[in-house]
C-alpha cells in the first residue's frame, strides 16, 4: 500500500512539474495532495478524475478565468483575474481550476466570484457539482460531459478530452 501512495505522489510530482513547465509557476505552489483529498471528500470521486477535469479545464491554474462570448485567459494572480472579469463586467463567467460558472453557481452556494479563486472552494464545489451530473447520468461519461457542456455532441467531446487525460494520469500512477 505504502508503495502504490508513493508512486502516486511520484507520478502526481511528474503531472505537477508538466504543469509548471507547459503552464504557470504557481502550480507548484498548489498543494495538490491536500486539494485533491479535498475534492475527494466534498464529493466521493476519486481524485485521478478531479484532477483530469482540472487539467482540461485550466491546466491547473487557479486564476483561470473563461469569460463567455470573450474568452479565456490564464493570469498569473488574483488581482489580474479579477480585473479582468471587471473589465468585461459579465456574470456569465466560468472561474478557477474546475472553472466553475459563476452565474449558475454562485447564488446557488451564496458565494461571490471572488471566493471561486479559493482552490478548496473551486474543488469542492467543482467536484460537488461534477458528482451531481454524474449521478444524474447514471454514473456515465456523459455526466462528466454535461458538467462543461449541454449540447450532446459538446457533452461527448469534452468527456473524452477528460478521458484520455485520466487514462494517462492512471498509467503514470501504475508505471513502477
Amino acid at each position: 500500500m505504502d508503495r502504490k501512495i508513493s508512486l502516486f505522489r511520484i507520478a502526481l510530482l511528474i503531472l505537477i512539474f508538466t504543469l509548471v513547465i507547459a503552464s504557470h509557476s504557481f502550480a507548484l505552489q498548489l498543494d495538490w495532495q491536500n486539494l485533491l483529498d479535498h475534492g475527494e471528500k466534498c464529493s466521493g470521486l476519486p481524485g485521478d478524475l478531479i484532477l483530469s477535469v482540472i487539467w482540461v479545464e485550466s491546466r491547473g491554474n487557479p486564476y483561470a478565468v473563461n469569460i463567455n462570448g470573450v474568452g479565456g485567459f490564464f493570469p498569473k494572480s488574483l488581482s489580474d483575474s479579477l480585473k479582468i472579469i471587471y473589465h468585461f463586467n459579465k456574470t456569465n463567467v466560468d472561474i478557477g481550476l474546475m472553472q466553475i460558472n459563476w452565474m449558475t453557481w454562485g447564488p446557488v452556494y451564496g458565494l461571490k466570484p471572488v471566493d471561486f479563486f479559493d482552490p478548496f472552494i473551486n474543488i469542492c464545489i467543482g467536484s460537488k457539482i461534477l458528482r451531481h451530473y454524474i449521478d444524474k447520468h447514471n454514473g456515465s461519461w456523459r455526466g462528466v460531459g454535461r458538467y462543461n457542456a449541454v449540447s450532446y455532441d459538446k457533452q461527448v467531446k469534452y468527456a473524452l478530452k477528460v478521458a484520455d487525460t485520466y487514462k494517462i494520469i492512471s498509467k503514470m500512477r501504475q508505471q513502477k
